[in-house]
């Protein structure tokens, strides 16, 4: 997130609160080795920003998201996925779709009384 706000900032792009932090899962955990993950980390930015230097842009499709609240402690993220997977997908009617998962950051742990995150996680769906 450093070189991210290294790279927003000076093109006033970090806006909180519209702009929205957030991470990409490009990987299912469950089947691939730890080492291969790969994740990538930004923020929202208006249709018409130039990518540069070490930073690319990365388009989120559209499409049906199953979208999650939660306030976690950073230990707890593991928890929460598998609270939509592993509690929700299986009863609600929807399986994983073939758009990406992500969490976005609300707002600053920071700022927190307790510290907690509030991340929003979603996850593409289809009908199963």
């Amino acid at each position: 997130f450093g070189r991210i706000f290294a790279w927003a900032g000076p093109r006033g792009l970090f806006r909180p609160p519209q702009t929205e932090m957030i991470i990409v899962y490009h990987d299912d955990p469950a089947i691939t080795a730890p080492e291969k993950l790969r994740t990538s980390v930004g923020l929202t930015v208006p249709p018409d920003t130039a990518a540069s230097g070490e930073v690319s842009l990365l388009e989120i499709p559209a499409g049906q998201y199953v979208c999650a609240l939660f306030e976690i402690f950073p230990a707890e993220y593991e928890a929460a996925w598998n609270t939509v997977f592993a509690e929700w997908m299986p009863q609600s009617g929807w399986q994983p779709g073939e758009g990406p998962c992500y969490e976005c950051m609300q707002g600053d742990p920071k700022q927190h009384p307790e510290g907690k995150h509030l991340v929003e996680i979603r996850v593409s769906v289809k009908p199963l």
